[in-house]
């Protein structure tokens, strides 16, 4: 009997931003309420044992998007805090949209990039957003249409917390304004039309999804716990 060929899977990647693998409920040991991803961890693998592998956002990044190690791919450091060091992934590291392409998956990216501030993603194999470097989604032309679409301002943030000099990036805030004009709720929207324009197209999906999520858990899995297995590819 002529077996049936295997229909091509679907691949949906959601990334966080400064989350340890503790903020998660199903671990255990928090007062963080995450839900929807103790739903996934009930319904699939948690891997409790995985680690990053560097505790810089660009750096593993990198390394989830190339499969390769740091000194491998060669953003070693966040370009925004040690701008002497590299500034983009070396040339002729292929990221993962470029083996997915080949084999005709529609790849989309939405949100925080931070693999260096010249390759970004609709040059290198996604369709979607780009912003360069630690990036700003408020400085995006997608927040600007989604503002308008719903007559929406950026809320205002009393920060709290910074990253140490030269970067001083917000860390911890308290925000203020209709919730549906932060980053959140607009990357999410922005996700979600991905996903159902790929749905229309009938084409696997291969997206990730990054959103810049700072004190609350809104949708995403600890880097911590879909860290790099210990191997130079990994994927």
């Amino acid at each position: 009997m002529p077996t049936r060929p295997r229909q091509p899977l679907n691949l949906l990647m959601i990334l966080t931003d400064q989350q340890r693998w503790d903020t998660l409920s199903c671990a255990g040991l928090t007062a963080c309420r995450t839900p929807h991803l103790d739903a996934l961890a009930a319904g699939g693998v948690r891997f409790s044992n995985a680690y990053t592998v560097c505790h810089l956002c660009g750096p593993a990044r990198a390394s989830i998007l190339t499969g390769l190690y740091p000194h491998n791919h060669g953003l070693t450091t966040n370009t925004d805090v040690m701008p002497e060091g590299c500034r983009d992934v070396r040339p002729g590291v292929e990221f993962l949209s470029g083996p997915l392409g080949r084999a005709d998956y529609d790849c989309r990216y939405v949100g925080k990039w931070h693999c260096g501030e010249t390759r970004l993603p609709t040059g290198e194999g996604f369709r979607g957003m780009d912003v360069a470097g630690y990036g700003d989604p408020y400085a995006t032309p997608e927040y600007a249409a989604y503002a308008k679409r719903h007559g929406l301002t950026p809320p205002t943030a009393d920060i709290r917390l910074r990253c140490m000099p030269p970067c001083a990036h917000p860390m911890a805030g308290i925000a203020e304004g209709d919730e549906r004009g932060h980053q959140t709720c607009f990357l999410a929207e922005h996700a979600i039309g991905q996903l159902r324009e790929c749905a229309a197209a009938f084409r696997p999906v291969a997206r990730k999804a990054a959103a810049l999520l700072r004190r609350a858990v809104v949708l995403g899995s600890a880097r911590a716990v879909s860290g790099a297995a210990p191997a130079r590819r990994i994927l």
